[in-house]
């Protein structure tokens, strides 16, 4: 029977397979077949694989063997394609023996086994490193559904109060942080409370900006909210709020509020020249 079979157009047909020495589709420019350690099959030109069977194939890129050898492409461990569930996977080769790097799935979900860095080695699961004169952001997350989580931040490790779900730095240390119990911390790694704001005088600034206010305008209030249905129903049963006492809002007074859930009326108030005065 044939083993080789050329055509009129030069095409080469194998029926067999090829067990020793190497095969060149295109120019090889270099003696490098003669090497025990060289590719069994290269390709100048590029590579075409048809399905030839319910599963598909499998098409595996081994390791290069030198350092000098110039390829459009160069891959240090393996490609490989499976049709059974439609997954791509990359494989690296080192001590003689592949692990999977990267796996994509049928749909489209990419699943890394190391650190993934960008514009930088990677410290992290994810590390993103702008350069100092970078002009855009080191990273951008922009939600366009309606009723959906733009960014999730989660800790599995339920209980830890030492455990940041979520922390911020600058080149002073902590500036913001959110452990385990669900405590934030402003300035603090360590929140002994559900909000602890920490810094040298520290001032937490509530700021309305509208550009119009008239008499009567609320400016920033805190409300007492409870959920004990039992008796009145649940709502805001208190508040504290700063109001306008004139046209201009240059004047304001400090209000307090007090009464059974959603029905709070003022009680007290403390008025721009300094009076108090209490309702009865």
């Amino acid at each position: 029977s044939l083993g080789l079979t050329l055509d009129a157009s030069q095409n080469a047909t194998f029926a067999g397979t090829i067990t020793s020495g190497a095969l060149s589709v295109g120019s090889s420019g270099t003696s490098r077949f003669t090497d025990t350690n060289a590719f069994p099959l290269q390709l100048n030109r590029g590579l075409d694989v048809d399905v030839f069977g319910a599963n598909g194939c499998i098409l595996g890129i081994g390791s290069l063997k030198g350092s000098t050898y110039i390829d459009g492409t160069r891959i240090s461990g393996g490609i490989e394609t499976n049709g059974t569930d439609g997954s791509f996977i990359v494989q690296t080769l080192g001590g003689g023996s592949y692990t999977t790097a990267l796996t994509i799935n049928s749909s489209q979900n990419a699943t890394f086994a190391g650190n993934v860095g960008i514009g930088g080695s990677p410290t992290a699961k994810i590390s993103i490193l702008a350069p100092f004169a970078a002009a855009t952001q080191a990273a951008y997350i922009e939600q366009w559904e309606f009723n959906q989580i733009g960014l999730q931040v989660k800790n599995t490790n339920a209980g830890s109060s030492t455990t940041g779900i979520l922390q911020v730095d600058n080149s002073a240390g902590t500036a913001f942080i959110v452990n385990g119990s669900g405590n934030v911390g402003i300035g603090t790694d360590s929140p002994d409370t559900l909000v602890n704001i920490e810094g040298s005088s520290p001032i937490l600034t509530v700021e309305d900006n509208r550009t119009s206010i008239g008499t009567g305008t609320i400016m920033g209030r805190i409300d007492f909210k409870q959920n004990d249905d039992s008796g009145s129903g649940t709502g805001v049963s208190g508040s504290i709020y700063s109001i306008s006492e004139s046209s201009t809002g240059q004047g304001s007074g400090l209000a307090f509020s007090t009464g059974i859930p959603n029905s709070a009326t003022e009680k007290m108030r403390i008025t721009s020249g300094g009076d108090v005065q209490i309702k009865s």
